[in-house]
């Protein structure tokens, strides 16, 4: 408050008194703007008028300064999203038909029809121990966000399978991890398909079932295998090698649950992407799982690029 002293009237003649004098206090604010209301703008003159004109000046300069320099929020997410969508180039067909590791491919739900795919700026999780949300989208073409390829982990049959020359392909029952694109990595470290049990803590943000993501930590829990789709061959199949743009089921070596995705919205700096999660979804009911084949939401397809001509 500031305090102000006025005088009263002129001393009266032939009085040697001094002239009468009164306090009068001048608040800087409106009650209106004391309670947060602002009801009078600064070209009223009303209240504490010309701060609030500082104040927009100081608003205005603040905000091209930071339009200038590409900090504002609406200029990170465009460059995020033009970062994660540059096109990429898949493997290309192999003559044998075979997966390998080390080349690129998408993986495409058979439910959702969208490839997989990851928002860097969509954290689960914060540091240390980073955890980014999976997701899957339609795309028209692969980009950094959904392209990923396999590492293979030691296996017993490494050198028979490097004998008969098939020592870069994948097979069913082979322990891999699923990895990011590497020029889409964070802060220089590998980004792995990752996910641990559920529980009340840890669990899919949609849904609430086991979390599947993608994270730059662990061990065990980025370690998949390939399972033949048809059950009642998957035995037989133990071994042989898996089969590009053919459908497969992604098995977690820690919890034994499938890579699944359904129709469930989970939103993000893309829009509405579909969630991804980890549960056995069959196609009937039964006592028993042997033989029972797996719903849609289980079935994967490596995709390579289209062969010269389609």
């Amino acid at each position: 408050k500031l305090q102000f002293l006025y005088l009263i009237g002129p001393t009266p003649p032939g009085k040697g008194r001094a002239p009468r004098t009164q306090h009068y206090t001048m608040t800087q604010f409106t009650p209106q703007q004391l309670t947060g209301q602002k009801g009078y703008r600064p070209r009223t003159l009303v209240g504490n008028w010309s701060e609030d004109i500082q104040y927009q000046e100081d608003e205005m300069k603040d905000y091209m300064s930071r339009k200038e320099g590409g900090q504002l929020l609406s200029q990170q997410i465009k460059g995020k999203i033009a970062g994660h969508k540059q096109p990429v180039a898949l493997a290309p067909p192999p003559e044998d038909g075979f997966l390998r590791a080390g080349q690129l491919y998408c993986l495409q739900s058979g439910e959702t029809q969208g490839l997989l795919s990851v928002d860097l700026d969509d954290q689960l999780t914060a540091k240390p121990h980073r955890k980014f949300a999976a997701t899957t989208r339609p795309a028209s073409e692969p980009m950094l966000r959904n392209t990923f390829l396999f590492e293979t982990l030691p296996h017993p049959e490494d050198e028979f399978w490097s004998e008969k020359g098939e020592g870069d392909v994948l097979h069913y029952g082979q322990k891999v991890r699923v990895v990011l694109n590497p020029d889409l990595q964070k802060e220089g470290k590998k980004v792995f398909l990752h996910s641990e049990r559920l529980t009340p803590s840890c669990h899919s943000p949609v849904t609430g079932e086991q979390e599947v993501s993608l994270a730059d930590h662990g061990t065990s829990a980025l370690t998949w295998v390939f399972l033949y789709a048809n059950p009642e061959f998957r035995f037989e199949m133990e071994g042989q090698p898996v089969k590009a743009n053919n459908i497969v089921v992604l098995q977690h070596c820690v919890t034994g649950m499938y890579l699944a995705s359904h129709k469930k919205t989970h939103l993000n700096d893309f829009g509405g992407e579909c969630e991804v999660f980890a549960k056995k979804v069959y196609q009937v009911r039964g006592k028993t799982n042997e033989c029972r084949p797996e719903a849609p939401a289980n079935h994967w397809v490596c995709v390579t690029a289209l062969a010269e001509g389609e």
